[in-house]
């Protein structure tokens, strides 16, 4: 070419030869050798530990290039090794005096979610002599367990005589964490619900909007309802319209100008209440 300056991209060591003439005719040669480096070593990651993995709250993994100059993590950080508290993808960069680089693959890094308790029975309570079954969940891998009952199964079956709290010690052995989980188990009473009162809308109320707002002070040892409604002059159904562990609820199931009974009976875990009292009303 004839510009003042060329861009050349050699592929093996190349000389490249300048002639320059000036104005008078002068001419002077010159040469200049490009040299190709060859590309820097391609950094290589290990990791701490079987796996690439963390325990999650508390733990962490040691992340070390085998090049441990002129290299700078994905993170920012500089150093041979970096300790690694969050999940997500990690590479190296590495340059060389020649301002070449190269990179290592990318390794993930996973957190392995802390186990959780959880039981058979509804709300982890059990009726008097009643039995439940407390399992240990987590992800896959390699775990132990140690009951405070002295067991040493994943899964096991109490039957306690008064509320109690129960202790597991759980070791991911893959990874060394250790977790200490704790579950009450309460025992409910064994007494039977009593019945709901202040039923509203009041006993024969007319003119009730559609939905009608159905509600009850609660009863003791309640936990849950079941509202029956039938059309007066018609047989109490055997099953409820409804069924609510609330003290109100609205109903949608009337026709205009009719007249419904109404009643609610409780519930607990262990005992089935007596009904209440027969209450009625008009839909406008």
């Amino acid at each position: 070419g004839n510009a003042s300056s060329v861009y050349v991209c050699p592929s093996s060591n190349t000389t490249y030869t300048v002639t320059v003439t000036n104005s008078n005719g002068c001419t002077d040669v010159d040469n200049v050798t490009v040299s190709v480096q060859a590309p820097p070593a391609k950094p290589v990651i290990s990791y701490s530990g079987s796996a690439p993995q963390f325990c999650q709250g508390g733990g962490s993994v040691t992340l070390t290039s085998n090049i441990a100059t002129n290299i700078i993590w994905s993170t920012g950080a500089t150093t041979p090794s970096i300790v690694v508290t969050q999940a997500g993808n990690y590479r190296v960069r590495h340059i060389n005096q020649y301002g070449c680089e190269t990179y290592s693959d990318w390794v993930y890094v996973g957190a392995v979610p802390a186990p959780t308790l959880s039981t058979q029975s509804v709300g982890a309570a059990v009726c008097p002599g009643g039995s439940d079954q407390l399992t240990v969940n987590h992800t896959s891998g390699s775990f132990t367990y140690l009951w405070s009952t002295g067991q040493a199964s994943k899964t096991i079956t109490v039957t306690p005589a008064t509320t109690t709290t129960y202790t597991v010690t759980v070791t991911n052995v893959t990874l060394g964490c250790v977790y200490v989980l704790n579950i009450t188990i309460s025992v409910l009473s064994n007494a039977p619900p009593g019945t709901v009162s202040n039923m509203l809308p009041v006993n024969g109320a007319q003119n009730v909007p559609k939905p009608v707002n159905l509600s009850w002070a609660p009863a003791t040892n309640a936990s849950h309802y079941e509202v029956f409604i039938w059309l007066q002059g018609s047989t109490q159904p055997a099953n409820p319209q409804i069924t609510t562990a609330q003290i109100s609820a609205f109903y949608y199931n009337v026709n205009y100008g009719d007249t419904y009974n109404w009643r609610v009976r409780a519930l607990s875990p262990c005992k089935v209440g007596a009904e209440g009292p027969v209450q009625s009303f008009k839909v406008a």
